[in-house]
């Protein structure tokens, strides 16, 4: 219990970092695929339930780009949130622990779109709006300070701000504004403590 008390109930720093698996809900471009990446944050607990945390959630996704002869082309777009949460800890027994997450988040995708209007012509297009994660922990603890945690978050976003080659321009009207996804993780949580 002794242990279980040193790895949890404690307030100050902590990071944390691993392996994302993003799967999309609403698809900004059709056909895209799950993808894999990475999520790193760093947090401040005020007590040793409550606290905040700022990080991103960075993943690839790959996506049917374009038909040339009998072959299927095939692109990948890059997708960033960055996010600010308010954590909470309402369950926690030896040296385990539930942690809710929830706040706004800034949500970016970029990849290639091929246009066909007069000459063909591979456009770089970026995407880009406001919108909330929520998200759910199990953190276990394998030693003070040190605990593994399996990451579940859903992502909801509408885009409204849309650039062609880096340079804004306006909202495509026959695009969707929905990226929405959940997120799935495997992370290590290091407790730095107060500085």
């Amino acid at each position: 219990m002794a242990v279980a008390q040193l790895a949890s109930g404690q307030s100050g720093l902590s990071i944390r970092g691993g392996l994302l698996f993003d799967r999309p809900v609403d698809k900004i471009y059709s056909e895209m695929k799950p993808g894999i990446g990475y999520m790193g944050s760093i947090g401040f607990d005020f007590t040793d339930r409550l606290g905040l945390e700022i990080g991103v959630l960075h993943s690839t996704h790959d996506y049917d780009f374009a038909v040339e002869g009998n072959s299927l082309l095939e692109e990948e777009a890059e997708k960033n949130t960055i996010f600010f949460k308010a954590r909470a800890i309402p369950w926690r027994i030896e040296k385990a622990e539930i942690v809710i997450s929830a706040g706004p988040a800034l949500f970016d995708i970029s990849g290639l779109r091929r246009s066909e209007n007069g000459p063909i012509l591979d456009v770089d297009e970026d995407f880009s709006g406001w919108g909330i994660v929520a998200g759910l922990d199990f953190r276990y603890h394998v030693s003070p300070g040190l605990a593994v945690t399996f990451y579940l978050s859903g992502n909801f976003v509408n885009y409204d701000k849309y650039s062609q080659f880096r340079r804004e321009a306006p909202y495509p009207r026959n695009r969707p504004r929905g990226g929405d996804s959940v997120s799935w993780a495997v992370t290590i949580f290091h407790r730095i403590g107060k500085p």
